[in-house]
């Protein structure tokens, strides 16, 4: 159940911030929180649905 590149992919969730000491400097970072990840149509899939539609 890999995501490979070209994969459509569905995501709910959130956008966190954050941010930590290192080497005595402030580092921001913004985080994805993802509650809900779904592949919508793995690519050969979705080639296939769109061979399809041009008939």
């Amino acid at each position: 159940n890999n995501v490979n590149v070209g994969d459509s992919v569905y995501v709910e969730g959130r956008v966190g911030n954050s941010s930590y000491e290192k080497d005595g400097k402030t580092v921001y970072t913004t985080d994805v929180i993802a509650a809900i990840f779904t592949r919508v149509h793995p690519r050969s899939e979705a080639k296939e649905n769109s061979d399809d539609s041009e008939e």
